[in-house]
């Protein structure tokens, strides 16, 4: 079963934003379901540096990924922390991010509605 981060409460800024940090660990254990409905992508900010050359990509699903799966977001490798990449993208199924067994280090924070 894909692992599902406790997102937090709060309706960030008014705007029906929530959030989720994501560690290296959970992504390496399996591909981690942020949201298991419809919803947004919003940003995402790496709040711990990535390992260099291991991109974390996220897909519309909520949960299962498979060849025809979208993705709609990615961070490269070695992305340092405090970057904030805009995605702003729509996701009928759900938001996860897909399983890296290479990823060493890394964290992120995942905004969506």
């Amino acid at each position: 079963m894909p692992y599902q981060p406790q997102a937090s409460k709060e309706n960030v800024h008014g705007m029906g934003w929530f959030t989720a940090q994501v560690t290296a660990a959970q992504i390496t254990a399996g591909n981690v379901v942020v949201k298991s409905g419809p919803g947004r992508i919003c940003k995402v900010l790496v709040t711990t540096l990535t390992t260099a050359a291991q991109a974390i990509v996220i897909y519309d699903t909520a949960g299962t990924i498979s060849g025809s799966t979208v993705i709609v977001g990615l961070i490269p490798g070695a992305t340092p922390a405090g970057t904030i990449i805009e995605f702003n993208i729509p996701c009928q199924a759900g938001i996860t991010i897909q399983q890296n067994a290479s990823l060493a280090a890394g964290e992120i924070t995942v905004s969506f509605s």
